[in-house]
């Protein structure tokens, strides 16, 4: 199986928010295969950032500032996703 994760699938939002420049990474993993969603995958931002899907496949990453990100995605069972994620 693979997660679902080309950008415009993977419900990629970045949010600025409105103090200090920060911003806040969510989005919504699911399988490529039928589109369900994929409870408690685990996102990882540049090795030390993590992340975990919910029962309906939302995460949320916050207080992530301007800069490149490496970003992989994971879950048992499915092929992992990697990719550079640029905020600024």
């Amino acid at each position: 199986m693979k997660i679902k994760c080309f950008l415009p699938l993977f419900f990629l939002f970045i949010t600025e928010l409105a103090l200090g420049q920060t911003f806040t990474l969510k989005g919504k993993i699911t399988s490529t295969e039928n589109g369900a969603p994929i409870h408690g995958a685990t996102i990882i931002i540049s090795y030390n950032l993590v992340a975990y899907s919910n029962s309906e496949g939302y995460y949320a990453i916050t207080q992530l500032s301007s800069g490149k990100y490496q970003t992989k995605i994971s879950s048992l069972g499915y092929k992992s996703f990697s990719t550079e994620l640029e905020i600024n």
